[in-house]
C-alpha cells in the first residue's frame, strides 16, 4: 500500500475527489477556487498557493494529513538524506578516541 509521504498532490487531492463524489464544479464554489485551476491541481499541471491549500484543507483535511506527513528516513532517497558534517565526523572521532582512552 502507498503512504501518504509516497503520493503527489494531485494524487492524494484527486483521491480525495473521488471519495467525496464532488464534481470539479461543487469544489469550487465551496472554496472560492476556479474550477479551471481544481483541474490543474487534479492534473498535476500545478500546485495551490499558501492561500488555496487553507482553503482545499478546510474541505478535505485528509490533504492536511499529507502535508504534514513526515517519511521515515529508510523512505526518504539517499540523495535527499542529509549528509554527515566535517563537525560530525571530528565529534564522532573524538568520542571514539575517549572510549578507546577510558578501557
Amino acid at each position: 500500500m502507498t503512504t501518504l509521504a509516497r503520493l503527489s498532490f494531485a494524487e492524494i487531492f484527486t483521491q480525495e475527489i473521488e471519495k467525496s463524489g464532488k464534481t470539479n464544479g461543487q469544489v469550487g464554489r465551496e472554496t472560492g477556487i476556479q474550477d479551471t485551476l481544481i483541474g490543474m491541481y487534479l492534473n498535476g499541471h500545478r500546485e495551490p498557493s499558501l492561500q488555496n491549500t487553507r482553503r482545499l484543507c478546510a474541505v478535505f483535511p485528509a490533504l492536511l494529513d499529507w502535508m504534514v506527513a513526515i517519511p521515515k528516513l529508510e523512505d526518504v532517497p539517499a540523495a535527499v538524506k542529509p549528509r554527515p558534517t566535517q563537525r560530525t565526523k571530528k565529534a564522532a572521532a573524538k568520542k571514539k578516541t575517549a572510549k578507546r582512552t577510558r578501557t
